[in-house]
């Protein structure tokens, strides 16, 4: 059965390192990880984080992003001529892109969700994620209706739709700390 989750790679894995370098040189601008889009509330038990939420114009005046970005970029691109839909649709990145940590033994996003579930969220397209790091004890994404795990492996870019059919979680690692960049493609007019 087709899933819609296709995977890329960053071309150079050292801009991962350091991107994750960069962040833990600028983890003092991290905020603890928010749940609930209307309310932003912290709540543990369903993400424990540490997030920096970034504009891509900022992204981009930080050299190791603007590779992981390119690289994203090559890939939406890959992802749009494999299916029609999306490359008949005009899109660009206009939320901001967070910058996420997990530590162990019990960070993560934990609970099931999908990334398009009110009106607020109702113009995300695609969703995508770039492992910065690979993690050998779990530490993958979890996608609840399509039996699927994608193991978390340094520079892997995952891309897929938002919607419920794709509801997802992370996979909480007990032993190892995961980076991750990730954010949505939205409609644009």
């Amino acid at each position: 059965m087709e899933n819609f989750i296709r995977q890329y790679s960053v071309k150079d894995l050292d801009q991962c390192r350091e991107a994750i370098s960069w962040f833990e040189k600028n983890k003092d601008k991290a905020l603890p990880g928010r749940v609930l889009f209307e309310t932003r509330e912290i709540i543990k038990e369903v993400k424990e984080s540490l997030d920096m939420s970034l504009r891509i114009e900022e992204l981009y005046t930080i050299p190791c992003f603007q590779h992981i970005l390119d690289c994203l970029w090559d890939s939406v691109l890959s992802y749009a001529e494999e299916f029609n839909e999306v490359k008949s649709s005009s899109f660009s990145l206009i939320e901001h892109i967070n910058i996420q940590k997990y530590n162990p033994p019990t960070g993560g996003f934990k609970t099931y969700h999908c990334e398009r579930g009110c009106l607020t969220t109702s113009t995300r397209l695609l969703v995508w994620m770039v492992y910065l790091n690979t993690v050998t004890d779990k530490g993958g994404t979890e996608f609840k209706y399509l039996n699927h795990i994608e193991n978390a492996v340094e520079g892997k870019i995952i891309i897929w739709p938002p919607d419920f059919t794709h509801t997802h979680k992370g996979v909480v690692s007990p032993t190892q700390e995961k980076y991750i960049l990730t954010g949505w493609y939205n409609f644009i007019a």
